[in-house]
């Protein structure tokens, strides 16, 4: 019998209770709604962006205003339609939220899908969905408690947390910081970038690749798992301090900033690039 026929069913017996599994599917977000609206962003200002349970992500653009498009998923018609979208200049950021018409019901979420121009930090928090940056200046604040990170071409520093996903970043310029409880976490720094890198894992491996402009020490630490470093620098430029098997301390053309890359259970590759 099907689960439809079988709620039915339930109810046509009198029955004092529901059959596991009917009330969740009454009160699944299967209506939709898209929004789309122009925000104005004096210059200078940061991009905070704020989904309860929801994808977020944003590009950079030649644009003078931020083009938000949100998708809305919500319980019923008339609840999707009465969603709003908001754009606040306050505490030196546009900050951009959905308001529900009342208390948001544990299925519904917005996703937003953001244009605007660079030069700027972002700082983006979910509760539920993946993020991704390409673009911006000025740092990254990213937190998903359910998601995947992506960030590609920022310049500037970079504070990523995610609670179950994956963390990926390219072309980075400035400091890292990136913890994932269950995720691998892979890194690219731009040749000039600096770092330090400090990468934290509970369940996934970790690979980092460094330019000629990296110079520090490189701790690493697994559990459970290989630690590989790749030296295509050339001799000279890379100094293993401590050689154990799941501990390796590097020194990288003699800098002294300090870099951690932390795992419980994964492999860690290092490679330095000349």
């Amino acid at each position: 019998m099907r689960r439809t026929q079988a709620c039915v069913l339930s109810l046509v017996a009198g029955s004092a209770f529901l059959l596991p599994g009917c009330v969740g599917s009454w009160q699944q977000a299967k209506f939709q709604r898209d929004i789309e609206t122009v925000f104005r962003l004096p210059a200078g200002d940061g991009i905070h962006v704020r989904t309860r349970n929801g994808a977020v992500e944003m590009t950079e653009v030649v644009r003078d205003d931020v083009l938000v498009r949100a998708s809305v998923r919500a319980t019923t018609q008339e609840r999707a339609d009465a969603v709003r979208v908001v754009g606040v200049s306050a505490d030196g950021a546009l900050q951009i939220s959905a308001v529900w018409p009342d208390a948001r019901k544990g299925s519904e979420g917005v996703s937003f899908v953001i244009e605007a121009p660079g030069g700027r930090p972002v700082d983006i928090g979910t509760g539920n969905g993946r993020v991704t940056v390409a673009g911006f200046a000025g740092g990254v604040k990213a937190d998903s408690s359910n998601g995947q990170i992506d960030i590609s071409g920022h310049d500037g520093p970079l504070d990523l947390h995610t609670s179950n996903g994956k963390i990926i970043v390219t072309d980075a310029t400035g400091a890292v910081d990136a913890e994932t409880s269950n995720g691998s976490v892979t890194v690219q720094l731009t040749d000039g970038a600096s770092g330090p890198v400090h990468i934290d894992t509970s369940n996934g491996s970790i690979g980092v690749i460094v330019g000629p402009g990296f110079a520090g020490t490189v701790h690493t630490d697994t559990s459970n798992g290989s630690i590989r470093v790749h030296n295509e620098a050339g001799a000279g430029q890379v100094e293993m301090v401590r050689d154990a098997k799941t501990e390796k301390v590097v020194r990288v053309r003699g800098g002294e900033t300090e870099s951690t890359l932390d795992t419980s259970n994964g492999s860690v590759d290092v490679t330095v690039r000349d």
